[in-house]
Order: structure tokens, then C-alpha cells, then sequence
């Protein structure tokens, strides 16, 4: 008696009864998976827009508040918002922490803290964030 042994071919998947195939999951759950992922995703992008644009109004404000005085005008010699040149050659020269420092301790004609006042600080004075905030305001 000859036996014939089956010879499957490239194309055929072959698969002994003793292996599953893992089950994929229903398509409605792969659309709704990729809903929410998406929507999520929304939800956080437009979040974070809206805190970006709050922290860009927050300093504009202060600025409005305390540096404009000086600085839309020229006064005293001051470097103008918005002549980003000037800015950052200042920036490169001086560093931003240096920077920061000489505009808490005054620099000669501008007083100590710039005029920067913090209502949210116990002691009315800007943060160092708040300093660098603000002179990246003024450079663009």
C-alpha cells in the first residue's frame, strides 16, 4: 500500500487543529477604540491651545501692565518690543539668566523688578519665569 503525503503549497496556510488562530476583535470595538483614541486626542490638543493662549494673554498683560511703559516707546533708551535683532543679541550676549537677574536687581535707568508687579505672589514680585516670559515677549 503507497501513501500519498499531502504537500501543501506555498500560498495555503496550514494550521494543526491543536493551534487557534487568536481571535481579532469585533470591527464595531476597533471603531470605537479608534473614536475615543481620536477624541481624546482632541481634547488634550485643544487644552493645551487654550492654556497656551491664557499664558500668552496672562503676558501680555503684564507686560501692558509694567514693561510697556518703556519698552513700546523706546523711553529711556529701552529696547523696543518686537525689534527681535536687538533682542537677541542682547539675549546671546547677556545670557537669559543673567538677563533675568539684572532685571530684578535694576539695570541703570530701569528699576529693580522692571515694574513687574504680582498680584498672585505674597510679595507682589514677579517669578524668574515670569521675567523670562516676558523678555521672550518682547523679542518677537
Amino acid at each position: 500500500m503507497r501513501f500519498k503525503f499531502f504537500q501543501p503549497r506555498a500560498d495555503h496556510e496550514v494550521s494543526l487543529p491543536s493551534q487557534k488562530k487568536p481571535a481579532s476583535p469585533p470591527l464595531i470595538a476597533v471603531v470605537r477604540h479608534k473614536t475615543y483614541a481620536t477624541t481624546k486626542l482632541l481634547l488634550l490638543s485643544s487644552a493645551l491651545l487654550v492654556g497656551a493662549q491664557s499664558a500668552q494673554a496672562d503676558v501680555g498683560k503684564l507686560y501692558n501692565e509694567s514693561c510697556a511703559a518703556c519698552h513700546d516707546s523706546g523711553a529711556l533708551n529701552a529696547i523696543k518690543k518686537g525689534d527681535s535683532a536687538s533682542w537677541n543679541a542682547l539675549i546671546q550676549q547677556k545670557g537669559m539668566d543673567k538677563l533675568v537677574q539684572s532685571v530684578k536687581v535694576g539695570i541703570i535707568p530701569m528699576p529693580a523688578g522692571g515694574l513687574c508687579k504680582n498680584p498672585a505672589n505674597a510679595k507682589g514680585i514677579c517669578t524668574d519665569k515670569q521675567y523670562r516670559e516676558l523678555i521672550e515677549y518682547m523679542s518677537k
